[in-house]
């Protein structure tokens, strides 16, 4: 088989790998600690498997601090369990390890120091090695932490195409300039416990967004939601956009560029086709609309041909964005 028919195999899912690895970790720290053992007449120590269980809360809320949108999303989803597990399992590791006997702690407090103090020791190095133009950290931590970073980057990227599209849903059409103080004062207001130093974080970024030239307006609009979509989550964002009405919904003037494009085609070829070309050239998660339903509305009104395929135009430029339908102008010219 040469390289070309082995790169088209399909690949396992990232969740089968991601089981299969905590199933090898989980039967190693079993074997380890020796909790199926004949010899052992308790297989699990209860404090043992209370220090595993401050672990796991540990690790949980280590993932919700992480994504504030939807905190106990990550809960839910293959690379927070297995990220959580892991934390449970190195602090069932670490009571194991260093007995209570050697510390003087009283049961309680063994617990609660290796359940809470765990990820610290396995995330520590205990001396750097200089690989090429980097200091390598070698201990505990090269291999674990590696794991738990892979295992966050991972949930991350998965939440990264939902936000973005939802995101794209709420803001699309608000005019940046008429947005940046008034949405963010409504979604502060909607909520009760955003801290002075998240409004005061938040008004900076906007200032500097604002300063900024070389984006375009609608990206503004989309990078203000998704700040504060961290801070307020989607349904408040959602609520506060809907409270502001219209207002914010300004019509944003025909980019020169499309009506060139534009004035070169058949405007009823414009009607017919331009909204299948756009769905076509989009991506495919950014489909908004049938072309068909937007065809049949723009032609059934009381206009020139003309006038219909200048609306068409200006309907595409909202439901897409202006280089989705430059791009199926120029595909059409």
């Amino acid at each position: 088989m040469d390289a070309v028919e082995q790169a088209k195999k399909p690949m396992l899912p990232p969740a089968v790998v991601a089981g299969v690895l905590a199933v090898v970790l989980v039967g190693a720290l079993a074997a380890l600690l020796g909790w199926f053992s004949p010899a052992n007449p308790a297989p699990v120590d209860p404090l043992q498997l209370l220090t595993a269980l401050v672990g796991v809360a540990v690790g949980a809320t280590e993932m919700m601090a992480r994504y504030r949108d939807r905190p106990f999303a990550p809960l839910a989803s293959w690379p927070g369990v297995i990220y959580i597990a892991v934390n449970g399992g190195a602090a069932a590791l670490a009571f194991y390890l260093v007995p209570a006997e050697k510390l003087g702690l009283s049961d309680e407090l063994h617990v609660l120091t290796a359940g809470l103090g765990a990820m610290a020791l396995f995330r520590s190095g205990l001396f750097t090695v200089r690989i090429g133009d980097e200091d390598v950290a070698v201990g505990p931590n090269l291999i674990l932490q590696i794991l738990l970073q892979a295992l966050d980057r991972a949930y991350d990227r998965a939440r990264a195409v939902p936000r973005a599209t939802r995101t794209n849903d709420i803001m699309r059409g608000l005019a940046f300039d008429d947005c940046k103080g008034a949405l963010p004062a409504i979604c502060f207001n909607l909520m009760q416990n955003v801290s002075e130093e998240e409004q005061a974080a938040l008004a900076e970024q906007i200032k500097h967004l604002d300063a900024r030239t070389d984006i375009p307006a609608e990206t503004k609009s989309l990078v203000l939601g998704l700040a504060l979509l961290n801070i307020v989550g989607e349904h408040t964002l959602d609520t506060a956009v809907k409270a502001l009405g219209n207002v914010s919904r300004s019509a944003a003037p025909l980019d020169p560029d499309l009506l060139l494009l534009l004035a070169k085609l058949d405007p009823q070829k414009v009607v017919d086709l331009l909204p299948g070309i756009c769905n076509v050239v989009c991506h495919a998660d950014l489909v908004r609309t049938s072309p068909e339903n937007l065809v049949t509305e723009i032609s059934a009104m009381p206009l020139q041909v003309e006038n219909k395929a200048a609306l068409m135009l200006v309907r595409l430029t909202q439901v897409y964005n202006k280089s989705t339908v430059a791009m199926a102008l120029r595909v059409m010219v």
